[in-house]
């Protein structure tokens, strides 16, 4: 603002944005508002053809949506300007506001001594692949109508809601050896720092699932410690999560009768849990209701369950999957729970839940039409709702319970072999 003030052609300068800014923000008459359900795909190039000595970097993540803008400056210098994380919802025929930045001082080994404001950018999607930016600064302003020539073309166009289909980004399963071990295995979760494999034994009836735990020796082999101090009763215990600070969550069906609640919380040690207590405000309290698959994000403030009903036999009715967050007096359902999980509940069984670190990539299993399989859904955002799941390709036979490695590449599971249960892994 200052060096408007303090130039000779000031005023003619500020007219002149003041135009580009009213024609930008005109829209043609048939343009209507979109949010867009696959914005993630607007990310790439993009350039005025006009004025193809300079352009655009667009990208859009979980964090928001971010611009770059690279060309010369007034004085025919090489000029880069940086956005602002933008992290609304991006509709189609409604101009985005940002702030844009510029580093200066810096040299090749010591670069961007400093950051200051240059201006601002109003950007506006007019479709998948088509835009108008209006750049303003202490360069001046300029108008570009944009086009797309380089983008992420596997996440199709950005009005279109996701194909349901395979994802094949893994490889080749591989059995994990737990040494010392030679029960059946099931519910494998892997701790956030990676030292531990926290799992259960058969959850069939009649049989006494207790948790256990083994330490990591690699990525595909464990050493068995045994059964987790603490946590285990007579009855049913399985299903363990845990968070960045060892807050540890489980099932277990001991109190079931008398409060109609089956998650339990505590504080996992070396093996051991401390301060064994059931977890308010996730139960609905209602007989033959039961939430019996849970798993706590990594930093403790969300859970994503599953609601089953039951109605005498040990095979689910129904079975979907819900969210809750952390508040001051425990954990509370999401009032739009399932609007955010609309794409993944159905008519068959959704259990087995396993979120990413940042929220956006969620595994689970489905059961339906007499096959167990894993799913996988994405959002663009941690508040978003999921998209449409893809069937995870990885064997054909029955196979349940995802669950993540610390750096997301790994991705565990209990396969049913011949009798027996045994926990792989295929990695992408």
């Amino acid at each position: 603002m200052t060096w408007f003030s303090a130039s000779p052609h000031a005023g003619r300068r500020t007219q002149l944005i003041a135009a580009l800014i009213v024609c930008a923000s005109l829209l043609p008459a048939s343009l209507a508002a979109m949010v867009l359900p696959r914005p993630q795909a607007l990310s790439g190039a993009w350039y005025d053809p006009a004025s193809n000595g300079e352009g655009y970097f667009v990208l859009v993540a979980g964090s928001g949506l971010v611009v770059t803008w690279y060309g010369y400056d007034a004085q025919g210098q090489r000029l880069w300007l940086v956005s602002e994380a933008f992290a609304g919802s991006v509709e189609l025929g409604s101009p985005i506001q940002l702030n844009m930045f510029r580093g200066s001082g810096g040299v090749f080994t010591q670069p961007l001594a400093s950051i200051q404001v240059w201006g601002s950018l109003s950007l506006r999607f007019d479709d998948c692949t088509h835009g108008l930016a209006t750049l303003t600064g202490l360069d001046g302003a300029k108008v570009s109508q944009l086009q797309q020539f380089a983008g992420l073309r596997e996440q199709g166009r950005c009005d279109a809601p996701a194909i349901a289909g395979e994802y094949l980004a893994f490889g080749n399963p591989q059995p994990v050896s737990i040494r010392g071990y030679t029960e059946d295995a099931m519910e494998p979760f892997i701790s956030r720092e990676g030292r531990y494999l926290l799992f259960n034994n058969s959850n069939a009836p009649g049989v006494n699932t207790d948790l256990h735990y083994a330490e990591r020796v690699n990525d595909g082999v464990f050493d068995y410690r045994g059964p987790v101090g603490g946590a285990n009763s007579p009855v049913l215990d399985g299903v363990a999560s845990m968070d960045d600070q060892q807050r540890f969550y489980f099932v277990s069906t001991r109190s079931y009768a008398q409060t109609l609640s089956t998650l339990y919380q505590g504080r996992f040690d070396q093996g051991n849990v401390t301060d064994v207590s059931l977890v308010p405000g996730v139960s609905r309290g209602i007989p033959g209701q039961v939430n019996f698959d849970a798993e706590i994000s990594a930093d403790g403030q969300t859970l994503i369950f599953v609601d089953g009903a039951f109605s005498g036999s040990a095979f689910p009715d129904a079975a979907d999957l819900a969210i809750a967050l952390r508040g001051n007096e425990g954990f509370a359902r999401l009032p739009n729970s399932s609007d955010l999980l609309a794409a993944i509940n159905s008519n068959d069984l959704e259990y087995a839940p396993c979120l990413s670190r940042n929220g956006l990539e969620l595994f689970f299993s489905r059961y339906a039409g007499g096959e167990f399989a894993i799913y996988r859904s994405t959002r663009w955002r941690a508040d978003a709702a999921f998209e449409a799941p893809q069937r995870v390709r990885i064997v054909d036979d029955f196979i349940e319970a995802p669950a993540l490695s610390p750096d997301e590449r790994s991705l565990y599971f209990h396969r049913r072999v011949g009798a027996r249960f045994e926990i792989w892994r295929v990695q992408r």
